[in-house]
């Protein structure tokens, strides 16, 4: 299939929520995880953009391959709706070919919807002014039912159920990027007091996984990008020797993107998740360095709720990405506490 020839009119400038009209291309239940695809696609965020049209694919195709869209359909508005939110014609047509692949190979199965018309949930009322005079102490804001149809679709489309059968298909083990200290794809926190040599030893394991050098003794099986946030060493006191004392020179360092102070927003808020996915998806990281965490955080780093919000930030964000994190912790002023939070995590 030639996507170019799929291409709609161009929209509005980026940002434009581009809402497809299906007519009778597609079942009620396709119509309504077409829409909601579409709108995800054209609202989402620098740095995601490329991971939430792979995703929209996915989910499309497989309700392509269970009779419930058209691919032209399908193609047509995803199409638009990428273009919609800044990405250009090769990048989203490489992004819905791979989509496409995975999604049709697993077809969604869905019951049938029409029992369910006659279904309604309660959703909660918009924010409105009172309006009886009389009474303006009396509630005005009655609940209103939404069609309980496009509660599932919804559902359906932003919260797919894990697929038994492919995880057990799958052959593949746990890949590590050092073992047995970083896995792939997961989050590890390097912790101990400060002033102990965290950020040599991490500065160390970086640039070899990072040149593709061994690592604690085992042969690394590749080079892999690293991405370095430094919040706490000085590029020409501390980086450079450190890295000639270990025998590296700049062309060995090139698969090593450092960030020296960045000025991204706090890690523990929606922004800097967003905006450190961003950076790890330009840079092409496999690996996030956060040396050291607690100063990239807008919270009190005694306080479970800070490592909570970045968690939800950042840290998921990550995992999703498929990007392993190792973020350098101490206990900062209250040890104690520190190690209570670190136990209940």
């Amino acid at each position: 299939m030639n996507f170019d020839d799929l291409f709609l009119p161009r929209p509005e400038p980026p940002g434009t929520v581009v809402l497809p009209y299906t007519g009778d291309q597609a079942s009620r239940y396709g119509n309504a995880a077409l829409e909601r695809e579409c709108e995800a696609v054209a609202r989402a965020p620098a740095g995601t953009r490329n991971h939430t049209l792979n995703r929209a694919a996915f989910n499309l195709s497989q309700l392509i391959a269970s009779g419930h869209l058209t691919p032209d359909l399908v193609h047509s508005m995803l199409t638009n709706a990428a273009i919609a939110a800044g990405l250009g014609p090769g990048e989203i047509q490489a992004t819905l070919a791979s989509g496409h692949r995975a999604g049709s190979a697993t077809p969604r199965a869905v019951a049938p919807l029409e029992p369910l018309a006659q279904v309604h949930v309660l959703r909660a009322p918009d924010p409105a002014p009172a309006t009886n005079t009389d009474h303006p102490d009396e509630a005005q804001d009655e609940a209103h039912e939404e069609p309980a149809g496009d509660v599932e679709a919804w559902v359906h489309t932003a919260l797919p159920l894990l697929d038994w059968y492919e995880l057990w298909d799958a052959e593949d083990d746990e890949e590590w990027i050092v073992w047995p200290i970083i896995p792939a794809r997961r989050l590890v926190a390097l912790y101990s007091p400060p002033k102990v040599g965290k950020s040599l030893f991490m500065l160390e394991l970086a640039a070899a996984i990072a040149a593709g050098r061994p690592v604690l003794g085992a042969p690394a099986d590749r080079p892999r990008r690293v991405l370095y946030l430094d919040f706490e060493n000085d590029p020409r006191g501390d980086i450079r020797p450190r890295l000639e004392a270990m025998g590296y020179e700049p062309e060995d360092l090139e698969g090593l993107a450092y960030l020296s102070f960045p000025s991204l927003a706090a890690l523990d808020t929606e922004r800097g998740g967003l905006e450190l996915l961003a950076a790890a998806t330009v840079y092409k990281a496999e690996l996030v360095v956060i040396d050291t965490v607690s100063r990239a955080v807008a919270g009190e780093e005694n306080e479970n709720d800070t490592w909570l919000r970045f968690y939800r930030s950042t840290g998921v964000r990550l995992k999703a990405a498929g990007v392993a994190c190792v973020r350098l912790d101490h206990s900062g002023k209250d040890a104690r506490a520190t190690r209570r939070l670190r136990e209940i995590r």
